[in-house]
């Protein structure tokens, strides 16, 4: 039964991120919301250094916002389309939530990828690449996915 539902799961996360390259305007949104805010907040620094746990706030912040912007559509585009009736007949719900939480898990990481580079040189702030801070951006990244996740899933029903 574990197995059924961990392929499900997968082929869930691959349709998903499939769909989102296909119909990239949720990925350009994130993206866009996410380069204008790290802009803005690089201009009202002036060139400054700003302090370690501002910056941190801030990059959790802009990651959170965003992702709440891709958030939304996860179950919106599946109810709008009709195909959230063929996901809750042919595929287990666990499949289902474990799909798209898996999807918009990639999502944020690749959002994170693009982001911290830019928060670290327009912010001039300190950076220190160790385990910690790994482990730190795996769990915050899949607690937003999988918040994310559900809060999509309760507004679409």
């Amino acid at each position: 039964m574990h197995a059924l539902i961990f392929h499900a799961a997968r082929q869930v996360a691959y349709k998903e991120l499939l769909d989102g390259i296909r119909h990239y305007a949720g990925y350009v949104t994130m993206g866009m919301f996410a380069l204008t805010v790290i802009a803005f907040i690089s201009m009202s620094l002036a060139g400054g250094a700003a302090e370690v746990r501002l910056v941190a706030a801030l990059f959790w912040m802009i990651l959170f916002f965003a992702a709440t912007l891709q958030g939304e559509r996860l179950f919106a585009e599946e109810a709008a389309a009709g195909t959230l009736l063929f996901l809750r007949i042919y595929v287990p719900a666990q499949a289902v939530l474990f799909g798209k939480m898996a999807a918009h898990f990639v999502t944020l990481l690749v959002l994170t990828v693009i982001v911290l580079p830019l928060i670290l040189i327009l912010m001039d702030a300190p950076f220190v690449l160790d385990a910690m801070l790994g482990a730190v951006l795996f769990l915050g990244l899949w607690g937003m996915a999988a918040a994310d996740t559900l809060l999509a899933a309760v507004a679409a029903n």
